[in-house]
């Protein structure tokens, strides 16, 4: 079950299934929402201990520099749906050219908080200290750039970070 909230942790541990929290949309419940849920859990004919992973936006570049500037594209794609003025994913050039106001500093600086960001190294150690905190077993990453491209990358990045290797299957 995926949730943002205590209600959803309490739900996925009553009914004894696995419980994703979504990091990406609240990250400021996830230690309490795990923990709630690992304390709760029944063991049911699915699941006979608790599972947490952990969805996280993540935008992973060659340099930090890169990925904050790849990142504010998406963050102006999920200010400008909050203002009802979405029009898709911005590019880099146009997020980066905006002008904001004070509130929407804060809503970008609130996104920040949200998302694991960075080179290779930068996502490595947070993906790690994020794993530590709320014991999750697992993560599930979305990568959301204006560039395919882009987006193809960070993943590979993250594959290289992370001990993935490219398999023959």
């Amino acid at each position: 079950m995926l949730g943002s909230s205590l209600e959803s942790a309490s739900m996925a541990a009553e009914f004894g299934v696995p419980y994703s929290f979504a990091h990406f949309i609240n990250e400021a419940w996830a230690g309490e929402a795990i923990t709630l849920y690992r304390r709760i859990f029944r063991p049911s004919p699915w699941l006979e201990e608790p599972r947490v992973s952990v969805g996280v936006s993540v935008i992973c570049a060659d340099t930090d520099e890169r990925a904050e500037e790849l990142a504010m594209s998406r963050w102006m794609w999920r200010l400008r749906n909050r203002q009802g003025r979405s029009y898709g994913v911005p590019s880099v050039e146009s997020a980066l050219a905006e002008e904001l106001n004070e509130a929407e500093r804060e809503y970008i600086d609130f996104q920040r908080k949200n998302a694991l960001v960075g080179g290779p190294e930068r996502v490595k150690e947070r993906m790690e200290a994020l794993a530590a905190e709320l014991k999750a077993d697992e993560f599930i990453v979305v990568t959301i750039t204006y560039d395919f491209a882009d987006r193809l990358r960070s993943y590979e990045l993250l594959a290289e970070v992370v001990g993935l290797e490219e398999r023959d299957e």
